[in-house]
């Protein structure tokens, strides 16, 4: 198992898909401050001339943007073009034959697959942090405030965990199903936040069938909307988390297990 984690590792480090989009998400988290300031002059200077050149210098605690690495969930389209084109690339050009004719079961590949992601997934996080804290050193002045350095480091690896669940679902779709067509339609709806609706008419239809809270809400629950949110209750996301992962992967092995490899 150790050497096919090394050789997903080698394919993912030969990726120029991860590399790119891993810039892309620096890039666009970088631009977050500086552009969100270029537009409060644009604005101040339309409305007053005078108050244009009077946009204070505010504070940003690091520690609050380490607990949202990625401010835009739109960043995760580029997480899931790079991670779709990973899981299938070897399915596509039949390299994957010639490493799972030596293993026990071929789909411990899927195991081998879903750890390097996780390590993928970690790096984006950290470029979209990373990003973040550079735009802010730029407009803001940044602190770092000790009262909330073990809640926010706790936030990052609860979105860590609640990202890889989501790609837990896609590298089904892709290594299980071998449908990277669907795994790409499937990581759009979930990055673009159309899902939203459809969770509004879950919360309707629940609403219906039985008595629930009027503050209950499906979207409590999604991952993709406890990822990018700025609070969510960090034991929904543990148990959500835990639990898609727990179902996914071993069906994506399962399924993996019964595909002829090509």
């Amino acid at each position: 198992m150790g050497n096919v984690i090394k050789m997903e590792l080698y394919r993912l480090s030969r990726s120029a898909s991860f590399y790119v989009n891993l810039l892309l998400v620096f890039v666009l988290s970088f631009a977050i401050a500086p552009v969100g300031q270029l537009m409060k002059k644009l604005l101040l200077a339309i409305g007053s001339s005078e108050a244009a050149g009077t946009v204070s210098v505010t504070t940003t605690n690091f520690w609050s943007l380490v607990s949202v690495p990625l401010y835009y969930s739109l960043l995760l389209v580029f997480i899931m073009i790079s991670m779709i084109h990973f899981a299938y690339a070897d399915l596509a050009n039949g390299y994957i034959k010639n490493i799972a004719g030596q293993l026990p079961k071929k789909g411990y590949t899927v195991i081998a697959k879903f750890v390097v992601i996780g390590i993928a997934n970690f790096c984006f996080l950290l470029a979209g942090l990373l990003g973040q804290t550079i735009g802010e050193c730029i407009v803001h002045k940044l602190v770092f405030a000790s009262d909330r350095i073990g809640s926010s480091i706790a936030t990052f690896f609860v979105r860590w965990l609640l990202l890889q669940a989501i790609l837990s679902i896609v590298l089904f779709i892709t290594a299980g199903l071998h449908a990277k067509t669907l795994a790409t339609v499937f990581g759009v709806i979930v990055s673009t936040g159309v899902l939203a609706t459809g969770y509004f008419g879950l919360d309707f239809a629940i609403g219906k069938l039985i008595n629930v809270s009027s503050d209950f809400s499906v979207a409590n629950y999604a991952p993709d909307r406890m990822l990018t949110a700025e609070q969510f209750t960090i034991s929904n996301a543990l148990i959500v988390s835990v639990v898609i992962i727990c179902i996914f992967v071993p069906l994506t092995v399962t399924a993996f297990n019964k595909h002829d490899v090509k």
